[in-house]
């Protein structure tokens, strides 16, 4: 049994020390065409001395010796796309450690190219197509501005469509509120926001101050707001809060 752990620890040590042949990728690979780079994966520094025979002939159509300096793939053969077909066996000296490949070079087939070519080129096309869809779908349906309406004690509704606004004296001076009331209404004195479908308002410092539903909150963080709410601005004006239908 002792022996054969020893066994297996060795194998497995020769097999990770052996120089494996690649493709440009570093993907291990036997089966070539005409046009393609073979390279030779060498996981340790050593010196290698290569010969590649083609097997039907018995002629040496290359031999060559790599000096590894670092582990790596190292470029063995550039298959020109005259490149006879065939099998060819690859001899390797590595270390002083023999090893031999066979490798095929033939040419792709249908079936091969549109594995290695259309498969792919059909999958970006198809995502592609995906998200242009997606896009023009979105610049069709534009979101819609969240917006609320403020009704005045005279009854007259003023729509905002606007995230986040600041209410203060100007806007309500253009609303036809009297002077000597706006007056007491600060130059920026609540604000309104909506926040995950939701509106808030806040007191933003006026001098005055702010109520929700006769509640004061000037000095508080942001009040949820709900349909009908009554808001009074310097308890002066009382607005009533009417969420979009």
């Amino acid at each position: 049994m002792y022996c054969i752990c020893i066994f297996l620890l060795l194998s497995a040590a020769f097999m990770l020390a052996a120089p494996v042949v690649t493709d440009q990728f570093g993907l291990v690979k036997l089966n070539f065409a005409p046009g393609d780079t073979v390279y030779v994966y060498f996981s340790e520094p050593g010196t290698a001395h290569i010969k590649v025979i083609d097997a039907a002939t018995g002629a040496v159509v290359l031999e060559k010796t790599i000096n590894v300096k670092s582990p790596g793939p190292q470029l063995l053969w550039y298959l020109p796309p005259n490149t006879a077909e065939g099998v060819y066996r690859v001899y390797i000296t590595f270390n002083e450690q023999p090893y031999v490949y066979s490798i095929q070079i033939a040419a792709p087939t249908l079936w091969q190219l549109y594995l290695v070519y259309l498969v792919p080129a059909t999958a970006v096309a198809a995502a592609a197509y995906t998200l242009l869809r997606y896009r023009v779908r979105l610049a069709a349906r534009p979101r819609a501005l969240p917006s609320y309406r403020l009704q005045l004690p005279n009854n007259y509704v003023v729509e905002i469509n606007r995230p986040y606004a600041v209410f203060g004296r100007e806007f309500f001076l253009k609303l036809g509120v009297p002077r000597e009331i706006a007056r007491y209404i600060s130059r920026n004195h609540f604000a309104i926001y909506a926040e995950r479908r939701r509106f808030y308002i806040q007191d933003v410092g006026s001098k005055n101050g702010t109520w929700l539903n006769g509640r004061p909150i000037k000095g508080l963080n942001p009040q949820p707001l709900k349909h009908g709410d009554v808001i009074t601005v310097a308890q002066v004006l009382s607005l009533r809060f009417l969420s979009a239908k």
